[in-house]
């Protein structure tokens, strides 16, 4: 059994209450490189924003919290103690996140990775089972050492995409150097070397657009490919990342829509987006009801200026129809003479609209009126 040896701590104050109380170490048992833990819990404090419950907020300052975990981890490993004593020294920490949002960012801080990666080993992970702040620092360690591998292994995997490319494009150029070097000396041996003179440059000229075509569809395929490599690194970097509703623009007042048009399409768009925001949304989570409001304001303008112009097709559509009638009974019977006097002088009155409609008719020539005529008078003409 190995002896229990006095591990170095900070003062803190914890509400909760820590799992585990650990012995204050003397000036002695420090270790000699310098970094003794009051001085890391003093970064540590002054580069985070905890809450009530020593919940970290926020990283205020990167270098300086890198610099303390840093910290920590050389001591833990200078402790003279069991795996399980450096374990507890280390989750006097109390690294509890309230999200994983800064993750990616403190991955790349500078000797965070190597500092963490050394330290792991050492230390026995079967006390988290007993500590909440252990287990807090080896959630943060595995997810930094996770997010940094993944990175690694996407810039592998793109500097070997970018040598592929080189060979590809090296390896064209010599077989395209090759074929020209073998159309040449074909056209040399040919006896009808003269006559092909002049067709020669062309089929030349086919087949290079021809091989360009060729190389520019290898390097469409490679930035698709890129693309996707670029999308896995960026859902990689956002571990708790939720899918973001789309932001909303209200369109201005909507006027003259038509079947068909910009507008319309442009302002279906605009509902589509706020249904799938609407879809998006958690039961605790804030919709954005101004922008929803606008929208429902737009829609009720866009509908009620297509009612009005149906009610305008509707009147045109009943003041042409009584226009036919009239024809119709004026040039009824077979003796009427001089139709092209009673046509001009032929007019309907504006009381035929409906009394609930909103158009207003006005006379088809303003500068000489002519008086209307019933339809009895038609039909007595």
């Amino acid at each position: 059994m190995a002896p229990n040896h006095l591990i170095p701590t900070a003062p803190r104050k914890n509400p909760a209450g820590p799992t585990a109380k650990l012995p204050r170490a003397p000036p002695t048992a420090r270790p000699s490189s310098g970094q003794d833990s009051p001085d890391n819990f003093a970064l540590l404090q002054r580069s985070v924003k905890r809450d009530a419950q020593q919940v970290i907020l926020a990283i205020l300052q990167l270098p300086l919290f890198a610099q303390a975990i840093i910290g920590f981890c050389r001591v833990a490993a200078g402790i003279p103690g069991t795996r399980a004593d450096r374990a507890r020294y280390l989750g006097t920490m109390q690294l509890r996140f309230a999200d994983q949002a800064n993750f990616p960012h403190i991955a790349e801080q500078k000797g965070l990775f190597d500092s963490l990666t050394a330290t792991l080993p050492v230390i026995d992970r079967n006390v988290a089972n007993n500590s909440t702040d252990i287990q807090s620092f080896l959630t943060f360690a595995d997810a930094i050492l996770q997010i940094k591998k993944n990175r690694r292994e996407v810039q592998c995997q793109w500097e070997a995409e970018v040598q592929h490319q080189r060979e590809a494009e090296a390896q064209c150029q010599r077989e395209a150097e090759a074929q020209r070097q073998q159309e040449a000396e074909e056209v040399c041996l040919n006896p009808f070397f003269f006559c092909l003179a002049a067709v020669l440059p062309l089929q030349l000229k086919r087949r290079t657009q021809d091989q360009d075509v060729d190389m520019l569809a290898y390097k469409l395929d490679l930035l698709a490919h890129r693309f996707d490599i670029l999308s896995l690194l960026l859902s990689q970097t956002e571990p708790d990342g939720k899918p973001k509703p789309k932001k909303l623009k209200v369109l201005p007042a909507f006027s003259n829509l038509k079947p068909g048009s910009e507008a319309v399409l442009s302002l279906l768009g605009q509902v589509d987006a706020a249904l799938k925001t609407v879809q998006l949304a958690d039961d605790n989570a804030l919709l954005p009801c101004a922008d929803l409001q606008k929208h429902r304001e737009a829609v009720q303008l866009a509908a009620q200026q297509q009612l009005y112009s149906l009610n305008i097709a509707l009147q045109v559509y009943k003041l042409i129809s009584v226009c036919l009638a009239c024809l119709d009974k004026t040039l009824g019977p077979s003796d009427v003479e001089h139709t092209g006097d009673l046509l001009s002088d032929l007019q309907v009155l504006p009381e035929i609209v409906d009394s609930d409609s909103d158009i207003e008719i006005t006379p088809s020539s303003p500068k000489n009126p002519c008086p209307p005529i019933l339809v009895q008078e038609a039909t007595t003409l």
